[in-house]
């Protein structure tokens, strides 16, 4: 028998019938998600291949700073090994003095790492420790290329944003 047979039969009873009515609510700002065929074949051939995933993720809102994957990247780029690999991501902000950051996450049971940062628009600084790792920023995007890629770049890396103004310090960030 179902919750919602258990519920109506129990119609007679007003109690009864709010103790049912309450449980069968879904909780408040739950969301449920599964895993689609296509995604389980995907991870089924991911060996031969790379697969960086994309998805937007934000630590913070902020009234008019926004960024964000470039449109038709959300869901991943692939590459064989040895091949350079570039992802890009874009962003807003009214701010002129903008630093964007990128992490590589490899694994649920660590830490983001972090790989580089590099100014924008009147900020002209960059710390980029990693010869392999490249990075072009715009006036509202950043790229970043990894050359020569192996297995074990394959991972979920972010794109955040850290723009300066008055003297308040933010940051916005996005999963690429």
């Amino acid at each position: 028998m179902t919750q919602e047979e258990v519920c109506s039969s129990v119609s007679n009873h007003a109690e009864s019938r709010k103790s049912c009515q309450k449980r069968t609510r879904p909780p408040p700002n739950v969301e449920h998600q599964t895993v689609s065929p296509a995604a389980l074949e995907l991870l089924a051939e991911m060996e031969p291949w790379l697969w960086i995933l994309l998805a937007a993720l934000c630590f913070e809102t902020t009234w008019g700073q926004k960024i964000s994957p470039v449109p038709g990247m959300e869901n991943g780029i692939s590459s064989r090994e040895g091949e350079d690999v570039t992802l890009r991501c874009n962003y807003e902000t009214s701010y002129s003095d903008v630093y964007l950051h990128w992490y590589k996450h490899q694994s649920d049971y660590e830490a983001p790492q972090f790989i580089l940062w590099k100014g924008a628009r009147s900020n002209t600084g960059q710390h980029i420790p990693d010869k392999r790792y490249r990075c072009n920023t715009g006036q509202q995007e950043s790229e970043l290329t990894i050359t020569d890629v192996t297995l074990a770049d394959s991972a979920v890396y972010y794109c955040a944003l850290e723009f300066h103004g008055d003297t308040k310090r933010r940051r916005r960030c996005t999963k690429t």
